[in-house]
C-alpha cells in the first residue's frame, strides 16, 4: 500500500509563483493544456472572421494576424518555457481585436438592437442628456428609434409591453460618454462589446496564473459574444462584481490593507447600481463576512453593518439623484423585473410549461424560486466550510425556477464563479456558530427546501382552466411561413378569461396574434373556435419547424399550452440542383423531385401529389415563365404530378421560346386540406436560340 501515489490537491491561491518549474506535474500540464485551448480559439475566431474577409481589407488582416497568434501560442505553450506573460497578454489582445471586428460584421448585418433593455438604457442615457428624468419619461419611443424588433420586446400577462425604465441609473450612465464621442445608433452595442474586452482582461488579472486561459476561452466563446453584442447589459456589471468577489473573505482580515478591504463592498454597491442581478449576492457575503469575522472573534455584526453600509453608500453615490427627483418612480422602474406581471420565459424551469401541453400556474414557479432561494442561504449558513467556495452558485442558482429564468443568468456569471471559487481561502475549520443555531438552520434549510419541492411539484402538476388545440394553419406559400391560426379552446373554470395568444417556436414567443374570428373573452364552460392572425412577419413560425401555441392568463397568472404541432410531414428536393449550361428551345429538360424526411433521406411513398411552378425574377418585377411542363400549355403554373412507388414525382420541362432572364421552378405538396407545404429547392434555366 505504501508504494500507491497520492495525489494530493493544492488551492489554487497557494502558488504565488507564476514560474511554471515550480508547479506540480499535473498543475504544469492542466496551465499548459489551458493556454493550447486558448491559441486553438484564437484561430477558430479567426477563421469567422475570415470569413467575412471581403466586407474590408483590415478585416482579412485582423484574421490573419489572429491566426499567426493562434499558432505562436500553441508553440509557446507547448515549449519548456511556456506562454509568458507577453503571450498571455498578446493572445487577449487579439481575442479583444478580433471580437471588435466580429461586433462590427455583427451590427452590419443586423443594425436593430436585440433587447428592448438595451434600447431602453440608450434611450435613457439621451433623455438624461437631454435633461429629462428617465424614470418619468415612457421609454416606447426606443423601441422604433433602435429598429427592437417586435418579438423581443417585453410583454405583459394582460397583453400590454414594458415601457418604462427598469434598471437602476447605472445601467445608463455608461453609455453617456459613448454619446457625447458622437456615436448615436450602436452607441449602447459598442459600449457593451468594449465593456466585455475590459472585463476579460481584468477577469485574467484577477484570477490565479493557472487558470488565467479561461479568460482568453471566455473572451473567444460565441454564446458570450452573442450576449454581449446583442443587448444583454449584464457585461456592465461584471466588472465590478468580479471584483467584489476576489478575496471578499478578507474584509475582516487584519492583514489586509484598507484598500482590499473596502473594494469588495463597494464594488458590489457599483454592481448592484447597473442591474438586480447582483442584488441576490448580497445575503450571501454578509452571512460570509459574519461567520469570517464570528470565527476570529471580530465583531460580526459590527463587520456586516459596516460591509452594507459601504454597498449601500456605493449604490446611493449613483443612484441618489434619482431617488429624490422621483422616489416612487425610480422604485417602480427597479422593482418592475422582480414583480411586474411579465410573460414568462427562459430556459430554466418554466420551458415545462411553455413547451408541454399541460401549462402551468406562474405562482407556483414563484413559490419555488423564493424557497429554493431561503433554502440556498440557509444551506450555506449551516454547511458553510463545505459551500463556501459555492456562494455565487448559491446566489444564482435560484434563477432555474422563477418564470422568468434566462440564460445569462447563468452563463455571464462565469467570470465571477471563477474568481469566488480560486481567490477565497479554502475552509480547514468547522462552523463556528454554536450548535443550537446549526440546528435551526438545519431546520430551516430542510423546511424551505421541502416547500420548495411542494412548489416544483405543483408547478409541474398543476393544469390551468383553459384547454387549447390548434385545428388548421395557413401557410404564406412560398415564404413557407404561418400567418393565420385556428385554435378550439375551452375554459372548463368557473371564471371568465381574457387569453392573449403567441407562438413559440424556437423558446423566444412571438408577439400576441389578434383575433379576427371567435371571443376573445371565454365564458365558464364555453367551447368556441377562434381564429388568430400574425402580427407581423417576425411572429409567423416556419412551416419547416414544429411549434406551440400559448395562451397567457393574468387572472389567474398562467401560461396555457397546445400540443406540439408539425406543419410539414416531407421535406422535398428537386433535383438537378442546378443546370450550369443554357437549354436550346425545344430540348426537353427532365427533372425530379424526391420526397425526403428531415434527416434527408428518401421517403418512398406513393400517391402523394406534387405541384411544380414556374416565374421569372426579372429586375423589377414577376413575370410568367413561358415554358411547357408535362406537356401542359405553354406558361401553365402550377402543374400536377404523383409519386410513385419510390417517393418521385417526374417532370419534363420544355421551352417553346427563348427568354432574356433564367426560369426558375420550384416545387411542393399539396395535400388534401389544400394548403401548399414543403416548398423545394429552387432551379434557375435559361432557355436560349
Amino acid at each position: 500500500m505504501s508504494n500507491i501515489p497520492v495525489l494530493r490537491l493544492t488551492p489554487f491561491n497557494s502558488e504565488p509563483d507564476s514560474n511554471s518549474s515550480s508547479q506540480s506535474p499535473l498543475a504544469n500540464i492542466a496551465w499548459r493544456s489551458g493556454w493550447v485551448l486558448a491559441g486553438l480559439w484564437t484561430i477558430f475566431v479567426s477563421v469567422e472572421v475570415w470569413t467575412s474577409a471581403l466586407y474590408s481589407p483590415l478585416v482579412l488582416a485582423v484574421a490573419l494576424v489572429g491566426v499567426a497568434v493562434g499558432l505562436i501560442s500553441l508553440i509557446t505553450s507547448c515549449s519548456s518555457v511556456g506562454p509568458q506573460t507577453a503571450t498571455q497578454l498578446g493572445t487577449l489582445l487579439v481575442l479583444g481585436l478580433l471580437t471588435a471586428v466580429r461586433t462590427w460584421i455583427s451590427v452590419v448585418h443586423a443594425p436593430a438592437y436585440g433587447t428592448d433593455e438595451l434600447a431602453f438604457d440608450q434611450y435613457a442615457a439621451q433623455l438624461l442628456l437631454n435633461g429629462h428624468n428617465p424614470y418619468t419619461n415612457s421609454m416606447a419611443p426606443a423601441l422604433q428609434m433602435f429598429q427592437v424588433p417586435e418579438i423581443y420586446h417585453t410583454f405583459t400577462l394582460s397583453g400590454g409591453t414594458v415601457s418604462s425604465l427598469s434598471y437602476p441609473a447605472g445601467s445608463f450612465l455608461f453609455y453617456i460618454p459613448t454619446l457625447l464621442m458622437g456615436f448615436h445608433m450602436q452607441a449602447a452595442t459598442f459600449t457593451d462589446v468594449a465593456m466585455w474586452i475590459i472585463d476579460m482582461f481584468l477577469f485574467w488579472c484577477l484570477l490565479p496564473f493557472q487558470i488565467r486561459w479561461a479568460a482568453a476561452l471566455l473572451l473567444g466563446s460565441g454564446v458570450m459574444f452573442g450576449n454581449a453584442v446583442g443587448g444583454v447589459t449584464d457585461v456592465l456589471y461584471l466588472p465590478f462584481a468580479c471584483v467584489a468577489l476576489w478575496k471578499w473573505d478578507q474584509f475582516t482580515s487584519p492583514t489586509a490593507s484598507r484598500l482590499q478591504r473596502w473594494a469588495g463592498p463597494i464594488s458590489l454597491g457599483l454592481a448592484c447600481s447597473i442591474k438586480q442581478t447582483p442584488w441576490f449576492l448580497l445575503p450571501f457575503l454578509l452571512a460570509g463576512t459574519f461567520l469570517e469575522a464570528y470565527k476570529t472573534d471580530r465583531k460580526p455584526t459590527l463587520a456586516i453593518c459596516r460591509y452594507f453600509a459601504l454597498a449601500a453608500a456605493a449604490f446611493s453615490l449613483i443612484n441618489l439623484p434619482f431617488i429624490l427627483a422621483s422616489p416612487a418612480a425610480f422604485i417602480h422602474g427597479i422593482l418592475t423585473p422582480l414583480i411586474a406581471p411579465t410573460i414568462p420565459g427562459g430556459q430554466g424551469l418554466i420551458g415545462l410549461a411553455m413547451f408541454t401541453a399541460r401549462g402551468g400556474y406562474l405562482v407556483y414557479y414563484t413559490l419555488a424560486a423564493a424557497f429554493i432561494a431561503m433554502a440556498s442561504f440557509a444551506c450555506f449558513v449551516r454547511f458553510y466550510s463545505r459551500l463556501k467556495l459555492a456562494l455565487v452558485t448559491l446566489a444564482v442558482g435560484i434563477f432555474f425556477f422563477p418564470p422568468r429564468s434566462f440564460d445569462e443568468y447563468f452563463i455571464e456569471v462565469a467570470p465571477m464563479i471563477l474568481v469566488g471559487l480560486t481567490t477565497v481561502k479554502v475552509p480547514t475549520n468547522p462552523n463556528p456558530i454554536g450548535t443550537c443555531m446549526l440546528r435551526w438552520w438545519s431546520l430551516g434549510a430542510a423546511s424551505s427546501m421541502a416547500i420548495a419541492f411542494i412548489a416544483v411539484g405543483l408547478a409541474v402538476t398543476s393544469s390551468p382552466p383553459l384547454k387549447i388545440s390548434v385545428l388548421s394553419e395557413n401557410t404564406t406559400g412560398q415564404l413557407a411561413t404561418i400567418d393565420k391560426i385556428r385554435i378550439e379552446v375551452f375554459n372548463q373554470g368557473k371564471r371568465t378569461l381574457l387569453p392573449h395568444y403567441s407562438i413559440n417556436q424556437v423558446g423566444q414567443p412571438s408577439s400576441f396574434w389578434n383575433v379576427i374570428a371567435g371571443p376573445v373573452r371565454v365564458l365558464p364552460g364555453q367551447h368556441a373556435s377562434v381564429l388568430l392572425s400574425a402580427p407581423d412577419t417576425s411572429s409567423m413560425p416556419s412551416e419547416l419547424s414544429s411549434f406551440v401555441v400559448n395562451a397567457y392568463l393574468s387572472n389567474p397568472a398562467a401560461v396555457v399550452t397546445s400540443a406540439r404541432v408539425t406543419v410539414q410531414s416531407y421535406n422535398t428536393v428537386l433535383f438537378p440542383l442546378g443546370v450550369t449550361s443554357p437549354v436550346r428551345v425545344g430540348n426537353p429538360v427532365d427533372v425530379t423531385v424526391q420526397l425526403t424526411n428531415q434527416l434527408g433521406a428518401n421517403v418512398h411513398r406513393a400517391g402523394v401529389r406534387v405541384e411544380l411552378g414556374q416565374v421569372i425574377y426579372a429586375r423589377n418585377s414577376l413575370e410568367l415563365g413561358e415554358v411547357s411542363i408535362n406537356g401542359s400549355a405553354e406558361g401553365k403554373t402550377p402543374v400536377s404530378a404523383v409519386t410513385n412507388q419510390d417517393g418521385v414525382a417526374r417532370f419534363t420541362l420544355r421551352s417553346i421560346q427563348a427568354q432574356a432572364d433564367p426560369v426558375f421552378f420550384e416545387a411542393w405538396l399539396l395535400p388534401r386540406s389544400g394548403i401548399p407545404s414543403s416548398y423545394s429547392n429552387l432551379l434557375s434555366i435559361l432557355f436560349v436560340h
